[in-house]
């Protein structure tokens, strides 16, 4: 099978995505056998919104990914700061300062 635009595919049929509801049931019987709560697909990309803000990725990088016309979009909806993302912004600017 060749590479598909789309995150979630259909063995099936990968130019097309698969029906929401096919997806729901998959990722819902997945956290189950995992023992998780479940969060929903949208809690889902919410989730990787934030950890690839957390884990350096650029607002304007996550915003094309997400499919959003602006970084602004991005900002207001996915951009609250966690205690990690303060602590490594406070480190940035002490290492600027020379303060460590």
């Amino acid at each position: 099978m060749g590479k598909s635009d789309f995150i979630f595919v259909s063995t099936q049929n990968r130019k097309e995505p698969p029906h929401y509801r096919t997806v729901l049931k998959a990722f819902n019987s997945r956290l189950d056998t995992l023992g998780l709560n479940h969060i929903g697909i949208h809690g889902l990309r919410h989730t990787h919104a934030v950890m690839m803000l957390e884990a350096g990725a650029s607002v304007k990088y996550v915003a094309e990914r997400l499919g959003h016309s602006n970084v602004e979009m991005t900002l207001n909806v996915y951009v609250h700061l966690t205690d990690d993302m303060k602590k490594e912004d406070m480190n940035k600017f002490m290492a600027h300062m020379n303060l460590n």
